[in-house]
């Protein structure tokens, strides 16, 4: 730790004060600062802070370089808005695209599903058509089996028939 004998001494400064030992303090009267000596030096360091950012600001080489900063965060902005809507008209093509393939799905298992019905129907129908032919061969052929066993029974008659005139 520093003692105040330890601290340079700048009585050419305002607010600054000379620090002496203690034992040469009370030879010589040390000067404390009070309250209006304390608030004087505030408001001086107050001043040239002022002062010199008033300098800074009034610079011409900060003021383009503040311009130069102000631009480059302008095209940062235009950059990153221009990313943003490429990357926002993507997204909607990529949601176009997906619907269109999702209608095309959709249509090819509607075309799919109406031709599955339409082969079945056709199917259907074939075997009706089958089943048809089959019973009309059916009928046919016990028409010719009822009209050949008529056939048979109409010769045994006739021959009966015959029998009996010639007896």
């Amino acid at each position: 730790m520093k003692r105040s004998s330890d601290l340079p001494s700048r009585p050419d400064k305002p607010g600054c004060y000379e620090l002496q030992s203690r034992s040469s303090a009370k030879n010589i009267g040390m000067k404390t600062p009070n309250l209006k000596d304390r608030l004087a030096t505030a408001a001086a360091a107050k001043t040239a802070q002022l002062e010199r950012a008033r300098a800074i600001s009034q610079d011409p080489k900060i003021a383009e370089r503040r311009l130069a900063g102000e631009e480059i965060v302008s095209a940062r902005k235009a950059r990153v808005a221009e990313r943003k809507l490429a990357q926002q008209q993507a997204e909607e093509r990529e949601a176009a695209e997906r619907m269109a393939a999702e209608a095309a799905e959709i249509a090819a298992r509607e075309a799919a599903r109406q031709a599955e019905d339409e082969a079945r129907a056709a199917k259907d129908a074939e075997r009706k058509a089958k089943s048809a032919a089959q019973g009309a061969e059916r009928e046919s052929k016990a028409a010719a089996e009822v009209a050949e066993r008529e056939a048979a029974a109409a010769a045994r008659r006739a021959e009966r028939k015959a029998k009996k005139r010639r007896r």
